[in-house]
């Protein structure tokens, strides 16, 4: 090695020693201590699509604020407004109470949403006050459980309209098939039956095609002339889905519209009217309309396994 080349490495190398200390000697910031404090600290709510939800929190703030203005982030303003939005300059002590209406649309789709409401001043946004308020609203459909399995969920039109989910009446039919017998109230009126379940607890292991083949489509013309798709649902669900009309070479049992197979396969539910069904009332008055409800509800079961 030359002596040149020898000095340039011990040089880098003195470089690198001194630039780690300094890296140590620099002390951490300290932790910035929150500007407001909130009651309560956070949200979680539970909501119908199609409902509203008011709500009054309060923050007190620890040290003067100047020309606050109140942000919900992106994630949560589909469903979440907070009133005032424009608070001006807040004073040290001073306590403000806002109003958060969790408002979902009825055309929101079953899911779980997290985010937070942030206070910031009006003429830097990029400057915040610590610390936000976390809200995680929980966005359902209205539902009914059978039988600890199956989560049975109906449109929020459907309860606009004038519906509304009253019972589901279980019966064992053997020792692995239970029958959910689904009352429909309309306008307050008696309920009846309007939905069928047939929940069979898949005991062998076989998928759902397998167990098509063997307890419905038993010579195979289903199959072959395509009275049924096969479809995957959301929540990873599979489904034999009815999509044209039944051929003269059936011979199996009587059909149902869909046929669902949980994400883990030890569920197969099949779904069907009930023939006192009063859904013409609620607007599903053709076979079309009723069709395109029981397709909803089926991409929207849920399984408790």
């Amino acid at each position: 090695m030359t002596e040149t080349r020898a000095r340039r490495i011990s040089l880098v190398a003195v470089i690198g020693i001194l630039a780690l200390g300094s890296v140590a000697a620099t002390p951490a910031e300290p932790k910035q201590s929150p500007s407001v404090s909130w009651i309560p600290n956070s949200i979680s709510e539970h909501i119908l699509a199609g409902e509203s939800h008011t709500l009054t929190v309060q923050f007190a703030a620890r040290e003067a604020l100047a020309d606050v203005t109140v942000r919900v982030v992106p994630e949560l303003e589909e469903f979440v407004s907070v009133t005032p939005a424009a608070l001006g300059d807040v004073a040290k002590g001073q306590v403000i109470h806002l109003q958060v209406v969790v408002a979902p649309s009825g055309s929101t789709e079953p899911q779980a949403v997290e985010g937070v409401v942030q206070l910031r001043n009006r003429g830097n946004p990029r400057r915040t006050y610590s610390s936000p308020l976390p809200i995680r609203v929980e966005i359902d459909w209205p539902r009914i459980g059978i039988d600890g399995a199956v989560v049975f969920r109906v449109p929020p039109t459907f309860a606009v309209l004038g519906g509304s989910l009253v019972d589901a009446v279980v019966t064992p039919r053997g020792d692995t098939t239970t029958f959910a017998d689904i009352a429909v109230s309309v306008g307050g009126d008696d309920a009846l039956s309007t939905f069928g379940l047939l929940i069979h607890n898949q005991l062998d292991g076989q998928n759902l095609t397998e167990w098509f083949a063997e307890n419905v489509d038993t010579n195979g013309a289903l199959s072959s002339s395509g009275t049924f798709t096969r479809e995957s649902l959301p929540g990873g669900a599979e489904a034999f889905i009815s999509a044209g009309p039944v051929p003269t070479e059936y011979e199996g049992p009587p059909l149902s519209y869909a046929y669902v197979a949980s994400p883990s396969g030890r569920l197969i539910t099949s779904v069907t009217l009930s023939q006192d069904h009063q859904l013409d009332r609620l607007g599903y008055a053709t076979t079309a309309a009723r069709q395109e409800l029981l397709r909803s509800i089926i991409e929207h079961m849920g399984f408790t396994e």
